[in-house]
Parts: structure tokens; C-alpha cells; sequence
């Protein structure tokens, strides 16, 4: 082989070496905790625990408890009739099933506990992982040799992998979710291109499993199969071509879809068991969901929270790139324009539009074989600019990659926040080496993920009074009387209460029992929309904790889906005996400029 043909092979591999050294040398000792919890939970369930349907709350509990996994119990959900069941689809555990077994045998052996998330099994799923992603990248290569030169090829391997986001998620977050989708992502699309060129049952079934299998990872992957539907059908000539391969080879891909059907009826079956549907939600936050009507398309792409093109900039040529794939390959254009178009407005219409911890815009890295393709369009058309546009560009691509890489190095060393950076927090630690706690001030605020929030720098909050029991009733207090269970509703739009993304709402009152009857008195506060109700807390006095001295409770508003839903609170008198409220008040306390 001569080395220009092999250059970009050499790159591959130099890449696969440098990800080894640096995921092994950087193992946490918390690699199954958060959401990777939830997706490995069903295979110590099974295969451990004999605890399939997650009935016996005492293994769970004591693995946390000793590996310190998660904070809250979100990653199980439960049935319509309030029995547990698995928060997450089974395709995550499927593609962990292998190493898990591998890390048992390896428990054993070494004598480390065989419970499934001691040493032994977090190397072995760790080092799963990295197989996905040399996986990801050799098919990536693959792709890109049908349309560039070996110098092409490679340029596109180094800014890809090392350039963008990818570079997080691949490595460090080899566990999660964007993994494997950009290994299935890219064997989809390959197995799309070898179907168009040489139709056959091998490579149908290269993308309906694909597919499916990234549909059990993250159901709105199913947008992928626009790929194969589209590809190569931008123009007459070419759709017509479309037309007559899917006429003469109709059976294959009829009988690719009905095998890609089976790897989805253990999911199908599961949730028929344990609700009576076939298809079921569990996702039951109503202050987490799709918003297509109103999606958060300029946070996506230019919040300094976590903006694609603010973190990742080279992927801008990769957009700049499909003017030049449009002028040189039309019949490539509407197969890759139109999925990505649609998987981004769908990505950018979420709730939490940030994607939790990860660095940049984390589920757009799944479209990055595809990208790809157009940003290969743009280097070709770079290679034909004249000198000093070259030079120009070509720095300004090597800026973005050194931008990106120094901005994961601030990532990874807690001076960019996952969650709170703000624009002004941002601009202020642009160039930082380590963390500066006197610009903490600019972060957003924090808040908990056990719930229980404090307000640490009230000085920062205007107070304003929302509610006062004797305006508004002309009583200071107020009798709830026997077997009434709720009282004292009251209902704001939280676009009326600020304008900012939070407040804190202060409760002040007091309460005392009638005839020393024992009983509890609940305030709960929640935020309401159609779909149910989110943020909800509680605060819970008992016949004990009555008192003359008086109550005061802080709660701290969630991140809003709409600013029209609304904040609630009332008393909940739960065993329902007479009780006397007193002095009842709410503030605002709100944030000042």
C-alpha cells in the first residue's frame, strides 16, 4: 500500500491509540451513575438480581448507597397503576449485554463483588465503549472515501473527532447514549450508500437494523430512515433511478423491515405486559417535552449555555459546505439537507434544549457522519480558492479546533459550568486556566437535584409581596375545617411574576391545631400546565411542629416550559382535621439587574 493511499488509515488508527490511553487513564469511579444507571439497570436486574419488573427496592438502594449512582430514583418510572417499571428503552442494555458479561466473569475471577457495578464491570462496559467508537469512526472513514481524496479523508477524521463536540462524547462520555448512535449512524448511512450502488439483502439489513436498534436507543432516531428514503433524490434523473431500485428489490427491503421489526418487539412486548399499550410514555414530566410549536432554535445554535456554534464552530462549514455539495452533487443534497433539517428542528424543539451535562449541543453529534459529507464539499472547494482565501480559511478552521478543544479543557475542569454559564459568565472566563469563584455571581442559578434548594445570597433578590391572607379576605386567619383536604388555592402565570428565569416564592405564616387533635398540615408548591404538573414540592408540618412562633418555606420555581404555565400553591390538610392558619403572606423575591 502506498503511504499517500494509507494516510488516512494511519490517522485512524493514531486516533483509536490516543482515545485508548486517554479513556483508560481517565476512568471515574462513578462510570454507571445518572443516566447510565438507567440504562444498564435492567441487566443486574435480570441477570443478578432476579428482579426483572424491579420489585424488590432493597438491592437497588443498597448498590447506591455503596456506589453512590444517583440522587434520585428518576431513572425508573412506573405503570398507570403506580407498580415500577424501566424509565429508559432496553436499547442501551442491549449493547452493554456482551461487556456486562465479561465484567461478571471478570468480578469473579478477580474476586471483586459480582454485583454489577464494581470495578471489573465499569472497565469492561468502558471498554465496550471505545469499541463502539473505533466502530463509529472506521465506517466514518469508509463513507468519506466514496466522495474524497485520501488528503480530504483525513482532514475531515482530525477535525470531526478532535474539532468538535465529539471529542467529549466519544471519549469520556463513551457510555452514554451518543456513542453508539454515531456507530449505528454511521453504518446506516454506509450500508445506504452500498444498497444504492450494489442492492442487496446484506446491506438492507446494514440499515433497517441499524435503525432500529437506534430507535430502542432514542425513539426520535426513527428520523434516520429519512436518510435511506431520500438518498440520492435530488434530482429527476436520479428519483426516477430511486423509483425503479426500490421497484426491482422490494422484497429485500420488505423482508429488512420485518427482521428490523423483531429487535423491536421485546420493547413492544415489555410495555404491553406491564400497561395493557403497546406503546407507552414513560417520560411522565410534563415540564419536559417536545414544543414543536415554539423551538428553541437560536439557543441551540448561539447560547453561551451550550450553542452548537458557539462551542463547535468548525461545524459551521460543514453548513457552509452544503452550497458547495448542492452545485456538485444535487442528487446527494435533498438526502442529506432534508434529515438533518428535520432532526435539528425536532432536537432544538425539547425542553431542555441543553441536553443536560454535556459539552455543546449533545444529540446533534449523531448527524455528524452525514455532516460530514458537505463539510468534505467545502474542503474540496477550499483546495480550489485562490492562495489567500485558502490561508484565511484554513486558519480559521485550525482557530475553531483549538477553540473547541481549549473550551472542552474548561469544560472538563469545572470553569465553564454544565448547566449555568451564562453569556456574561462566558465572556468573563473566556481565557480562564482554573476556576475563579468570585465570577460565580454570573453563573445561573443552582439548583438541586435531591430538591431541596437553599437560597445562599439573598442580598442578589428584591422582595415584593404576592399574596397577603387579610387583604385579600380581611381576616388574618383562616379555619379549615374537619375533612376538608384542600384549601387556600392560588394560581399565577409565572410570565406575570417575572421576567426573569426564576424566583424564589417566601411562605410566612402560622398554624394551630383546633381541640388538640392530631393531624398534618402539607403547603405545596408546584407549576401547572395542561399536560400535569412539574416542580412539585412539599413542605410538611406535623402536630408537633404547630406553634405560635410561625412557619417560613422557600421554593425555588423550575425551569419554565411556557411562560404562561402556572404557579401553584395551597395547604393539603391530609388526615383532615381542623386547623387555624394565620398571618399567610407570599413574596416574590426576584432577582435584581
Amino acid at each position: 500500500m502506498k503511504s499517500g493511499k494509507s494516510l488516512s488509515f494511519r490517522v485512524l488508527i493514531g486516533l483509536s491509540i490516543a482515545l485508548c490511553v486517554f479513556r483508560y487513564t481517565h476512568i471515574a469511579s462513578h462510570e454507571l451513575s445518572w443516566d447510565v444507571f438507567g440504562y444498564y439497570l435492567p441487566l443486574p436486574a435480570i441477570f443478578i438480581n432476579d428482579d426483572p419488573l424491579l420489585q424488590q427496592k432493597e438491592w437497588i438502594e443498597g448498590v447506591n448507597n455503596k456506589y453512590h449512582l444517583t440522587e434520585t430514583y428518576y431513572q425508573i418510572s412506573s405503570t398507570p397503576d403506580g407498580r415500577p417499571m424501566y424509565f429508559f428503552l432496553f436499547g442501551m442494555s442491549c449493547m452493554y449485554l456482551l461487556f456486562f458479561g465479561i465484567g461478571h466473569f471478570a468480578a469473579g475471577w478477580m474476586g471483586y463483588p459480582q454485583d454489577g457495578f464494581s470495578e471489573p464491570y465499569q472497565y469492561a462496559l468502558v471498554t465496550g465503549g471505545i469499541i463502539f467508537t473505533i466502530l463509529g469512526m472506521i465506517y466514518l472513514r469508509k463513507i468519506l472515501l466514496n466522495y474524497f481524496s485520501e488528503r480530504i479523508v483525513t482532514l475531515l477524521l482530525v477535525i470531526l473527532i478532535l474539532g468538535t463536540n465529539a471529542s467529549h462524547h466519544l471519549s469520556l462520555k463513551n457510555l452514554e447514549t451518543v456513542n453508539v448512535l454515531f456507530m449505528f449512524s454511521a453504518l446506516l448511512i454506509w450500508n445506504t450508500i452500498r444498497f444504492h450502488s450494489e442492492p442487496s439483502l446484506r446491506s438492507a439489513l446494514g440499515i433497517t437494523i441499524p435503525l432500529a436498534l437506534m430507535t430502542l436507543v432514542k425513539p426520535s432516531e426513527i428520523l434516520f430512515c429519512l436518510i435511506p428514503i431520500l438518498w440520492q433524490c435530488g434530482t429527476n434523473e436520479s428519483l426516477l433511478i430511486k423509483l425503479h431500485l426500490f421497484k426491482a428489490h422490494w422484497k429485500k427491503i420488505l423482508f429488512a423491515i420485518l427482521v428490523a421489526a423483531l429487535v423491536l418487539i421485546p420493547q413492544l412486548y415489555y410495555w404491553y405486559y406491564m400497561t395493557g399499550s403497546w406503546l407507552y410514555d414513560t417520560y411522565k414530566n410534563p415540564g419536559v417535552g417536545l414544543d414543536l410549536w415554539s423551538p428553541h432554535i437560536l439557543e441551540t445554535l448561539f447560547s453561551a449555555r451550550k450553542g452548537w456554534m458557539v462551542y463547535t464552530p468548525v461545524m459551521f462549514f460543514s453548513l457552509l459546505g452544503l452550497i458547495f455539495l448542492y452545485r456538485k452533487r444535487k442528487d446527494l443534497f435533498i438526502g442529506i439537507l432534508f434529515p438533518f433539517v428535520i432532526g435539528f428542528y425536532i432536537l432544538s424543539s425539547w425542553t431542555e434544549w441543553w441536553y443536560g451535562a454535556g459539552f455543546s449541543l449533545r444529540p446533534v453529534i449523531a448527524w455528524y457522519p452525514l455532516l460530514a459529507i458537505p463539510m468534505g464539499y467545502f474542503l474540496v472547494q477550499l483546495t480550489e480558492m485562490a492562495r489567500r482565501w485558502r490561508i484565511a480559511l484554513s486558519s480559521l478552521i485550525v482557530l475553531c479546533v483549538v477553540l473547541n478543544l481549549f473550551k472542552w479543557y474548561q469544560f472538563e475542569g469545572g470553569i465553564l459550568d454544565p448547566y449555568r454559564t451564562t453569556r456574561e459568565y462566558f465572556y468573563a472566563s473566556f481565557f480562564d486556566l482554573k476556576k475563579d469563584p468570585k465570577k460565580e455571581h454570573l453563573l445561573m442559578i443552582s439548583r438541586s437535584f435531591s430538591g431541596k434548594d437553599s437560597l445562599e445570597d439573598p442580598e442578589r433578590y428584591r422582595s415584593r409581596l404576592l399574596y397577603d391572607m387579610k387583604r385579600s379576605s380581611g381576616n388574618d386567619s383562616l379555619v379549615i375545617p374537619e375533612n376538608v383536604e384542600y384549601a387556600l388555592t392560588q394560581k399565577f402565570a409565572f410570565g406575570e411574576l417575572t421576567d426573569r428565569d426564576h424566583v424564589w416564592l417566601q411562605f410566612s405564616f402560622r398554624a394551630e391545631e383546633v381541640q388538640q387533635k392530631t393531624g398534618k398540615l402539607i403547603l405545596v408548591a408546584l407549576v401547572e400546565r395542561k399536560e400535569g404538573p412539574y416542580g412539585y414540592r412539599s413542605y410538611e408540618m406535623d402536630s408537633v411542629a404547630f406553634s405560635k412562633t410561625g412557619h417560613r418555606f422557600l421554593y425555588l420555581t423550575p425551569e419554565i416550559r411556557n411562560n404562561d404555565d402556572k404557579v401553584v400553591f395551597y395547604f393539603w390538610n391530609r388526615d383532615k382535621k381542623s386547623v387555624v392558619l394565620k398571618d399567610f403572606n407570599v413574596k416574590v423575591l426576584e432577582k435584581k439587574n
